[in-house]
């Protein structure tokens, strides 16, 4: 070949890159063939090789047709060039054009490999195995725990939470059984999705309240400031599939009737157990002694279920089982009464437990 232009033509050609790239496999029949096919001498190829293994090209196997079309722009504009008179052999000119060349795109090269390494491939080849992390607060503890994202949780007696052991940046999903308080870092981008009972909560910064006993007959949500939508595969509200709750709002979602009820009353009803505080508005006797039965750690047997609709209001702070139970029979007709602890096989202890019965007197 006789220009150097031609020559940094063909090397952009993808059946001589082909070639070049098989080269040492060739017997030297075959070289002999493309020698004349292409009116090459073997030292042009030896150049040409040197260029393409210099440069390396065929080793991206990503961004090959990125930096193709860079390089092939460039010599076409190189080809338009008028030449001015030169004493250097073409090869050797064209080897200097592709020196320059490869200075320009060394730098875009380097950076768009470390793009395609550490953004690209991590994608597909998770760095860090996902495992999900389950925590359990017992009947009498209040846990107060941080998930990985910062955000914080207060978690109520006998309730359990789940969550991954890193949030990948696409979602940020907890699974709740129980009662906790949120204090969600703000992410727009990637909300928080909370699955209590049947019940799903979009959560974008916020703080809120979830009581989700699996005893209970509704899925209660305190919002206290942010944003929070409810959702649930098993209902639509007012025709739409997410209902957004208000700050300062309680909703409460019955599963069976597929019904969502708001519920006007100060949020300091639904939190105040974060605090250690019990605080009872028009609750029944029975739901009351579920409450203590959690926070104390006893087991409370109703034996006279005719007091279990019995309505309640009351706020205890720092007083203990005995105390809360006085201070209840002076308004309500019942006696309560202890059974001895049982000594189990293992030596240990079973829970107290508390009988409450109707007063006969």
């Amino acid at each position: 070949m006789k220009r150097a232009e031609d020559i940094s033509i063909l090397i952009t050609d993808k059946s001589f890159q082909k070639i070049l790239s098989e080269w040492t496999g060739f017997s030297e029949e075959r070289k002999a063939e493309i020698y004349s096919e292409y009116e090459l001498t073997a030292k042009d190829v030896e150049i040409l090789l040197q260029l393409w293994f210099g440069l390396d090209f065929h080793s991206f196997e990503h961004p090959q047709t990125i930096i193709e079309e860079v390089l092939e722009e460039t010599i076409w504009k190189l080809a338009e060039r008028k030449n001015t008179p030169s004493e250097k052999h073409p090869i050797k000119r064209l080897y200097e054009q592709f020196a320059r060349i490869a200075a320009i795109l060394i730098i875009p090269i380097i950076i768009y490999t470390t793009y395609i390494q550490f953004f690209k491939v991590d994608q597909n080849l998770p760095a860090v195995t996902s495992r999900l992390v389950t925590v359990s607060s017992q009947s009498g503890t209040i846990i107060n725990m941080t998930l990985p994202d910062g955000s914080e949780v207060c978690l109520n007696a006998g309730s359990s939470i789940s969550y991954p052991n890193h949030f990948d940046g696409s979602t940020r999903k907890v699974l709740l059984t129980g009662e906790a308080y949120f204090q969600v870092v703000k992410n727009k981008k990637v909300p928080m999705v909370v699955s209590a009972g049947n019940v799903n909560l979009k959560v974008y910064g916020t703080s809120f309240n979830v009581n989700a006993f699996p005893y209970e007959e509704s899925v209660k949500v305190t919002l206290v400031e942010g944003s929070v939508s409810l959702s649930s595969p098993s209902g639509r509200f007012k025709g739409k599939k997410e209902f957004f709750i208000e700050p300062g709002q309680t909703v409460a979602y019955f599963d069976n009737s597929k019904k969502l009820t708001v519920l006007n009353e100060d949020t300091f009803f639904y939190t105040a157990w974060k605090d250690g505080i019990l605080v009872f508005r028009n609750n029944t006797f029975a739901t009351v002694l579920k409450q203590l039965s959690r926070k104390f750690n006893v087991d409370i047997e109703l034996k006279d279920q005719n007091l279990a609709s019995i309505p309640m209001d009351a706020t205890f702070r720092d007083e203990n089982i005995n105390e809360i139970l006085r201070l209840l029979a002076l308004s309500t007709p019942f006696r309560y009464y202890y059974d001895s602890p049982r000594k189990l096989p293992d030596g240990t202890f079973a829970k107290s437990k508390i009988y409450i019965d109707k007063n006969k007197d």
